[in-house]
């Protein structure tokens, strides 16, 4: 994390090329599992359960290397990367606290409070803080180690589906988003690195919501999809309840574009009407 906090500072002042900041984190990546701390199996979601060593190292690598930058870009709003990483430590650390991760539960619970902290300067109009790549990759690079590190610490617990679903639920719209836009990007012929304005906190701004509410919504969102995935999972099992999950996040994402489409028809419309 420190390394990642340098770096960012660095890149947040020089703009440092995104080949060697890839580099590093895949560095910082390979350094984790080479110290235990590893996607050893998927427990049984999808039907998949325990990995061969070669799948575990690869799947580890892009999981922390992507789940990074996926954080890092949703760091565009004011609120919403400290928003979404409170809400996510707080959901980790109940699970944490539930499988008697205690140490890790109070770092969890501290950089909560240290957050809290930042968000009143971080929305203040007088006062403003930004917490730039020096905060979102660092954040975002004990989010997902510290996920992994509980999904190993749960693998005996008596309630193991219910709380990878927890787990799991505070990943799914920074990633999903992340690979949704590179998606995105890729079909229109672009690089999945080039800065556009497709992200979930763009749709939602691009219907006339104000930046704060913005940030509220999204948090919001991710709430009601770990509530709906608990939901689910009593009366199915976690394969279904993870892919209900997938599909509340899909269908929120459709709805925004559909309605910018929309729009977008409607200007073109009042022009063409213009003109004539």
């Amino acid at each position: 994390m420190f390394l990642l906090l340098i770096m960012g500072i660095l890149d947040d002042k020089y703009d440092i090329r995104a080949s060697l900041k890839l580099s590093i984190q895949l560095i910082l990546s390979h350094f984790v599992f080479s110290h235990g701390i590893r996607i050893e199996s998927l427990y049984g979601i999808f039907g998949i359960n325990e990995l061969p060593f070669y799948a575990q190292y690869v799947l580890t690598i892009i999981v922390i290397t992507g789940v990074v930058n996926a954080f890092n870009l949703m760091d565009g709003l004011d609120g919403l990367a400290g928003g979404l990483a409170i809400l996510s430590f707080l959901i980790m650390a109940v699970v944490a606290f539930l499988s008697k991760q205690f140490y890790l539960a109070l770092i969890l619970v501290t950089y909560v409070g240290s957050l809290v902290g930042f968000l009143l300067f971080n929305l203040s109009n007088e006062r403003k803080i930004f917490m730039g790549d020096a905060g979102s990759l660092s954040i975002g690079f004990l989010l997902i180690t510290s996920c992994i590190k509980l999904f190993q610490a749960t693998s005996t617990a008596p309630h193991l589906p219910a709380l990878k679903i927890g787990i799991i639920s505070v990943l799914i719209v920074p990633v999903f988003d992340a690979l949704r836009v590179f998606r995105k990007r890729i079909k229109a012929g672009k690089s999945p690195f080039e800065a556009d304005k497709t992200h979930l906190h763009h749709l939602f701004l691009s219907i006339g919501i104000k930046h704060k509410l913005t940030a509220v919504i999204i948090l919001s969102i991710v709430a009601t999809i770990t509530c709906a995935g608990y939901i689910v999972f009593a009366f199915t099992g976690i394969t279904i309840s993870i892919s209900f999950m997938l599909i509340l996040f899909y269908s929120v994402t459709s709805l925004l574009n559909f309605h910018n489409k929309i729009n977008q028809w409607r200007n073109h419309i009042k022009k063409i009407e213009t003109e004539n």
